[in-house]
């Protein structure tokens, strides 16, 4: 199945920035679990963000925003997995910094909403999660940058159990 692009993202003959978050399903069951941010000639103080929604369907259980992972575009290299209880640990006011492109400077400063812990319920309403993204110095001139995350859920009962105390996975 073919990734949605919810954000219709275009360039133009002019030396700006743009971005594309579209949900990916990486199991093939319909449901996208993922969102693939990229961000095109993108320079040192861009900035960006992406709003998504999760709810759940009137026969699930209760379930609570367990953890955001942000990974590789390709999904095979884990950058951070964030806890409610960790992100004081490995973020700042500046933001969660990332080297996307393997050189060893940062490339990308990731917020993000705070509502990790909430609990969503069947049937209710929808929970807005909203990542903001700046584009710091170390990334590179004239070129794209790609990267995943998704949040995962955890049924409610089980979250305080499998919640690490001080990790960032």
């Amino acid at each position: 199945m073919n990734p949605v692009n919810f954000y219709q993202a275009t360039t133009t003959d002019r030396d700006v920035g743009c971005t594309e978050a579209r949900g990916v399903d990486t199991d093939d069951d319909g449901v996208y679990e993922d969102i693939l941010v990229t961000l095109v000639n993108a320079y040192p103080g861009y900035y960006t963000s992406i709003r998504s929604y999760v709810l759940l369907t009137s026969d699930s259980i209760p379930a609570k925003q367990w953890r955001l992972v942000i990974a590789s575009a390709d999904g095979s290299r884990v950058y951070y997995k964030i806890y409610e209880n960790n992100v004081s640990l490995i973020s700042d006011s500046d933001g969660l910094s990332v080297d996307l492109d393997g050189d060893g400077d940062y490339d990308i400063a990731i917020h993000w909403s705070d509502n990790l812990g909430d609990l969503l319920t069947p049937g209710g309403p929808a929970a807005r999660f909203e990542v903001k993204i700046a584009v710091l110095e170390g990334a590179p001139e004239d070129s794209t940058l790609q990267f995943r995350f998704h949040l995962e859920l955890i049924q409610w009962n089980a979250y305080k159990a499998n919640t690490p105390q001080g990790s960032s996975g």
